[in-house]
């Protein structure tokens, strides 16, 4: 997998070997979890708190966040090495510090608080005109989240201990972010009297963070029309102007940044214009969502999300379980030329290890009656939220491993839809997102773990050390999340022409649209969704038969399906990303490779600070000062 991320074999081998090598002859071997790692990284896990609820409403994701708590960290720690006179603070601590950071944030993405439980409420009920009031609204106290937390916070945890064999050490996935994060640690920690990469990051993540908050203040101005207003409207051709996406085409591999960018081509110059076309024949004219013109770019990204999914969590079966297979590939990749076998381990055979199924067994037990308990669900359809989970987590670490997307809420919103048809009327509303929100607390939290192993693996962590701080955060995370999200959504308006909630409304109308079965989408809808799907694993299957040397040129089905839903705005600031790294590395190749992904962290980690104060002053009740609109221009 890491020769699909550079542009030739060698130079992945020397990346990810190089690095690994280089780290460990600089540090000693294993990690440990230490006070003032944890204290802190508690400390900045709960300023991201507020930031990942305020960008959950207002753009419809969350951020991880590791790259900023990494620089955040050794920015103040380094501050009280020298003030207190305590000892180094090492790149291995930096690593908890940012492990427990990221995980003190987790009930907030993991447990979908922006999406699903906002969803609940009857203020979005009101908005999205779905439910009724009496059966169908969830307004839960902090003892009622903090309930709701504890239930989930775990449960993810255990799955990833197999996750990080089979896709950090066996097989292992380069995870891009993961990757910046593991090189901007190294660079911080490079030597005592080396600041010039400290320097660099400073001086990039300031101008992005100033960038943000300018077009935060002129609230609109972010959002450029490309071909006119009619077709930004229309078709979501339009050009945003955000720092974070512009750092991700620093990061990411040029393959799967083209290859979103033909899914969003595809959407945006094909699906919505046929659609917007078939208005009045193929759906009514006043439907929204997923029973209007939404709904054709919509479901053709969830089930091309879908069959990636499926199709290597096949494709994994197929050569775990069949020898046959597995000695088929075996024999292909020594014609290819690959001389390393196809399961490498970091450490002689052994048996595996398996308390994790205990563990996860364990932490399903109390998430199936803390739901029973707080939603009134069902047992059975709680059973297979959790064992359809593992699947699910397969092929979303795998997408997230090469493209550095983390496509999770499109699972969950399959199993909102899967759910919600299993009721069969519209009286279940509740649960129906409940249960949703559990099949995607599995996914992000062993997928947010696996990332940090990685991160771990580069720096030549302890994963024993990682596992540990992934626990002391998560269990932070649990009353941190629950109140600040209750503080939140108390003190402000939702949803608000600044605060929209378009995800939460989305969520709600799925769990009551979908009541009715498949039917109730509009004419065609599946139909498109299914060739998409389609289309996904022909690109996948072209690629897994194609020579190495071609495989770096052809589409990527994973990437392909995340373009379809994140549509152009995003996706074009990537490429200008992109094309700004590649006229980089033709002026001055040596400068390039060892600050184009620096960069790009800073970037980051500059959008993600904005973030903080963005959130910060929003509770405060300041709104943006300007409001900015395009509408002047041609139609």
């Amino acid at each position: 997998f890491v020769v699909l991320t550079t542009p030739s074999r060698e130079e992945a081998c020397e990346l990810v070997a190089g690095m690994e090598v280089a780290v460990a002859e600089e540090e000693p071997p294993g990690s440990v979890v230490t006070a003032r790692s944890v204290v802190l990284g508690v400390m900045i896990g709960t300023v991201t708190t507020m930031e990942n609820i305020f960008y959950g409403v207002k753009y419809g994701y969350t951020v991880t966040n590791n790259i900023s708590a990494a620089i955040l960290g050794f920015g103040v720690m380094k501050t009280l090495v020298r003030v207190f006179g305590w000892r180094e603070f090492t790149a291995q601590e930096n690593c908890v510090l940012m492990t427990v950071a990221v995980a003190a944030t987790a009930m907030v993405w993991g447990g979908s608080m922006p999406f699903a439980v906002l969803a609940m409420s009857s203020e979005i009920r009101e908005a999205a005109g779905f439910g009724s009031a009496d059966t169908d609204t969830w307004e839960p106290s902090v003892a009622k989240l903090v309930a709701y937390s504890a239930g989930m916070c775990m449960i993810g945890f255990f799955l990833a201990i197999p996750l990080r064999r089979k896709f950090v050490v066996e097989r292992p996935l380069p995870f891009p972010y993961a990757l910046a994060a593991a090189k901007t640690i190294k660079s911080l920690h490079a030597g005592t009297d080396d600041f010039s990469q400290p320097r660099f990051l400073a001086s990039c993540m300031a101008p992005a963070m100033a960038f943000a908050m300018l077009t935060w203040s002129f609230d609109g101005s972010e959002r450029v029309p490309l071909f006119g207003t009619r077709a930004k409207d229309k078709y979501q051709w339009q050009y945003n102007l955000s720092v974070a996406p512009l750092g991700r085409g620093f990061i990411v591999p040029a393959r799967y940044i083209l290859s979103e960018l033909a899914g969003a081509a595809l959407a945006s110059g094909l699906l919505l214009p046929v659609a917007e076309r078939r208005r009045n024949e193929w759906y009514p004219a006043d439907a929204a969502g997923f029973q209007g013109k939404d709904a054709y770019y919509l479901m053709p990204a969830i089930l091309a999300v879908a069959a990636d999914s499926v199709y290597q969590l096949g494709r994994i079966a197929a050569l775990f379980l069949y020898p046959a297979a597995r000695s088929a590939l075996a024999s292909r990749r020594r014609r290819d030329g690959y001389s390393e076998p196809l399961v490498q381990s970091e450490t002689p055979a052994k048996p595996t290890d398996r308390r994790w199924l205990l563990g996860w067994g364990l932490s399903s037990i109390v998430a199936l009656l803390a739901f029973r308990a707080l939603f009134n669900t069902r047992y059975d359809m709680a059973t297979i939220a959790l064992l359809s989970s593992p699947a699910w987590s397969v092929g979303i670490t795998m997408a997230c491993g090469m493209t550095g997307s983390n496509v999770a809420s499109s699972c969950g919103k399959v199993m909102i839809m899967l759910f919600a048809a299993w009721y069969g009327s519209t009286g279940h509303v509740v649960q129906t997102l409940a249960l949703g929100a559990l099949s995607v607390a599995v996914i992000d939290q062993a997928l947010d773990l696996v990332r940090d192993f990685k991160t771990a693996h580069l720096l030549n962590a302890s994963p024993r050390a990682m596992f540990i701080a992934q626990t002391l955060g998560a269990l932070v995370s649990v009353f941190t999340s629950a109140v600040l999200y209750y503080y939140y959504v108390t003190s402000v308006s939702l949803p608000s022409s600044n605060l929209p909630a378009v995800v939460a409304r989305s969520y709600r109308g799925l769990a009551f649209t979908f009541a009715g079965g498949l039917s109730e989408l509009p004419d065609y809808c599946l139909d498109i969704s299914l060739l998409c799907g389609a289309l996904v694993l022909l690109f996948n299957i072209i690629h897994d038969l194609a020579p190495p040397a071609y495989r770096p040129f052809l589409p990527s089905g994973v990437a392909f399906a995340v373009g379809i839903f994140l549509l152009p705005g995003q996706i074009l600031m990537e490429v200008t990303g992109l094309a700004a790294r590649t006229l980089w590395r033709r002026l001055h190749p040596p400068s390039a490779d060892h600050r184009a992904e620096l960069l790009g962290a800073a970037l980051l980690a500059g959008d993600g600070l904005a973030g903080v104060l963005q959130s910060a002053l929003q509770v405060a009740g300041v709104d943006p000062p300007y409001s900015c609109s395009y509408s002047s221009w041609y139609h």
